[in-house]
């Protein structure tokens, strides 16, 4: 099973740090047919969040520097 780091590091070889963080939310929540519900933060959406130490949007491996999990509101 492929760890985030090596799936992060496959995507970077093709696409830019702005092209994979959609990729893995509004892409996904869109390929499983769930985009009205997830993939993006907007008033009645489900969303678990992920705070990350860093901008992933510079810095794609920022990504793995996580600082804060809200799940379930909690």
């Amino acid at each position: 099973m492929k760890t985030l780091k090596q799936e992060l590091k496959s995507l970077f070889l093709v696409f830019s740090e702005r092209d994979v963080l959609e990729i893995m939310t509004r892409n996904t929540a869109a390929a499983i047919g769930m985009q009205d519900s997830l993939g993006t933060l907007e008033p009645g959406k489900l969303a678990d969040i992920v705070l990350v130490d860093g901008n992933p949007e510079e810095r794609l491996f920022d990504l793995l520097e996580v600082a804060v999990v809200i799940k379930e509101g909690a």
